[in-house]
């Protein structure tokens, strides 16, 4: 897919702005990492943006705000709360 993109025009610079994985595909694709390395710190890259997210939502229950977690696979709640 990633390779589609390319060949229609989408430049590695564009696909640097869309997100985690295509950077690194990107990376890789070019050339400038190994399967490995892009594997590896797109990892890590992940492990780090979720921390920020935890980090960001704390922050934001602090200030008072409610988030209303929902644990995975609990459609039910998540669709009463949207209705709300």
């Amino acid at each position: 897919m990633l390779e589609t993109l390319l060949q229609n025009g989408v430049t590695h610079e564009r696909l640097d702005t869309l997100g985690l994985e295509y950077r690194f595909i990107s990376q890789y694709l070019q050339g400038n990492l190994t399967r490995d390395e892009m594997t590896a710190q797109l990892n890590i890259a992940i492990h780090r943006f979720s921390k920020k997210q935890m980090t960001f939502f704390r922050n934001m229950e602090k200030n008072g705000i409610k988030i209303n977690w929902i644990s995975e696979g609990n459609l039910e709640l998540a669709l009463k709360l949207i209705i709300e």
